[in-house]
């Protein structure tokens, strides 16, 4: 028997990284009882290169699910959160990211609050000793606990939640505060980079108001660090004017500065004066030049072509762990 199924959405990938192009970067799975969920309401969740799709043989079974369908994220880069900007540093696995179609967001196309994915969408991550924490704090009633449609569960409830509760997403409110949490299915799982939360009811319904296939979004922006060539080759020390110039459109300028190697060694380096954001398709045209003596005389090229930053390695000074630093050793 044949089955037909219906094109309910598409969610797409992008980052800065890639361009114009769609984001590749991810893998996507989903616990085994949401298998089970799926199948019971007629979905495929089809992954594609980029993002994926959302399949549906009778969108109305969608129709009044409460409970919100998880979607995992893993990066397959491993320098992902190098060349990635979250407005903040974030180590992997300290966070959990949560993009939902129930977030309030600038634009309804996106499933993050802003215009680009931020710390302000992760969740930290509950293990047993968390939940073990959270429930001294609630039995109390020094804390709440609301789960992922907002609706606050009585006292009587909360041991119940978490021993009956598999992969979750929940909020703890007390004094100072509310802190949204992620629970992991099992304590032997590894914990995603992120979480797709689908309110399946509120799917069907823009479906049903649209009309056609809803194209959803998760944005990414590109980390920008300052590029600095350090000419480490003892052959540089029979030049005395070098320069580093933009070859290209003369909008990127190097300034001159000493870089300490070692406390013996210190060398010429070079230092743009605005970041850059790291873009695979970037491609400048970079050269170390030897400036003529001549001001009206152009200078002789020394390296024709400089290599381009790469994301495999950062820099940050201590006192200033927001502005990031690209070494290029020349």
């Amino acid at each position: 028997m044949n089955q037909n199924f219906f094109h309910i959405a598409s969610i797409n990938f992008h980052h800065d990284y890639s361009g114009k192009d769609l984001f590749e970067g991810f893998s996507v799975s989903w616990a085994p009882e949401n298998s089970r969920r799926l199948a019971n309401l007629q979905l495929l969740i089809k992954p594609f290169a980029g993002g994926i799709h959302l399949l549906g043989s009778d969108p109305e079974l969608l129709r009044g699910e409460t409970e919100p369908l998880l979607l995992r994220l893993h990066p397959t880069d491993p320098l992902f959160f190098n060349f990635t900007d979250f407005g903040q540093e974030v180590k992997p696995n300290s966070k959990v990211f949560l993009f939902s179609n129930s977030a309030k967001s600038k634009s309804a196309d996106y499933l993050h609050s802003g215009d680009f994915v931020t710390i302000e969408d992760s969740l930290d991550s509950a293990n047993q000793r968390t939940i073990d924490e959270l429930l001294t704090q609630l039995s109390s009633g020094k804390a709440s606990l609301r789960d992922a449609r907002g609706e606050e569960l009585v006292p009587g409830d909360y041991a119940r939640y978490f021993l009956e509760k598999g992969e979750s997403v929940f909020y703890v409110s007390n004094g100072s505060g509310t802190t949204r949490f992620y629970r992991r299915s099992s304590g032997m799982e590894r914990t995603p980079f992120g979480i797709i939360s689908l309110d399946l009811d509120q799917l069907s319904l823009a479906y049903r108001e649209v009309g056609e296939t809803l194209n959803l979004q998760i944005r990414f922006r590109s980390r920008r660090t300052f590029w600095k060539y350090i000419l480490s080759d003892r052959v540089f020390d029979k030049f005395s004017r070098l320069s580093v110039i933009d070859a290209q459109n003369n909008e990127i300028v190097f300034k001159e500065e000493e870089f300490e190697i070692q406390p013996a060694w210190k060398v010429r380096s070079f230092l743009s004066d605005v970041e850059i954001p790291f873009n695979a398709d970037f491609n400048p045209r970079f050269q170390l030049i030897e400036r003529s003596k001549e001001e009206n005389q152009a200078g002789k090229v020394v390296y024709k072509q400089l290599p381009k930053a790469s994301p495999e390695q950062l820099f940050q000074r201590s006192s200033n762990t927001e502005i990031s630093y690209s070494h290029i050793f020349i």
